[in-house]
């Protein structure tokens, strides 16, 4: 639901905005539940537009489309290449399909930035950036560090 009110909006609202919408009713969803579908809408709203290319470029657009060949597909495009896929001819469309960044910023962008600096901002604006943890005053930085990477979770102090 809120991805469908994302895309129509045409991204002119904030993805967060959308999501904090769709959320508000939805009482029943728990912390856990909150924050699972919050990384999924978020994660997705992101590539949005690499995401239709795609499917546009394997015929998979249109209401008719069956729900599992695009999920495929999206599987596939996960693991492929780039260069695999025949991008807009656009510069600006280009550089929005490929990052998933919206059209009008990147058009923004290259115009700003030039065209390399343009995509090394689209390609990082759309990952996943740091998590910063404060340890509090009574408690181990470094037992915090020990137990996280037990998780598997890798640290790095501030210089």
């Amino acid at each position: 639901e809120a991805l469908v009110a994302y895309r129509a909006s045409e991204e002119n609202v904030a993805a967060d905005k959308v999501l904090a919408r769709a959320l508000r009713g939805e009482s029943s969803f728990t912390d856990a539940e909150r924050r699972v579908a919050a990384d999924v809408f978020l994660g997705t709203a992101t590539r949005l537009r690499r995401y239709e290319w795609i499917c546009a470029q394997r015929g998979l657009c249109g209401a008719a489309s069956d729900a599992t060949a695009v999920a495929a597909a999206l599987l596939r495009a996960r693991d492929e290449d780039d260069g695999a896929y025949t991008w807009p001819a656009d510069a600006d469309e280009r550089l929005s399909a490929t990052s998933g960044a919206p059209l009008w910023l990147c058009a923004r962008w290259r115009r700003d930035l030039g065209e390399a600096v343009a995509a090394a901002v689209a390609d990082q604006s759309t990952r996943r950036g740091p998590v910063t943890l404060r340890v509090r005053d009574d408690v181990s930085i470094g037992a915090v560090e020990e137990a996280l990477a037990a998780a598997g979770v890798v640290t790095e102090r501030p210089p």
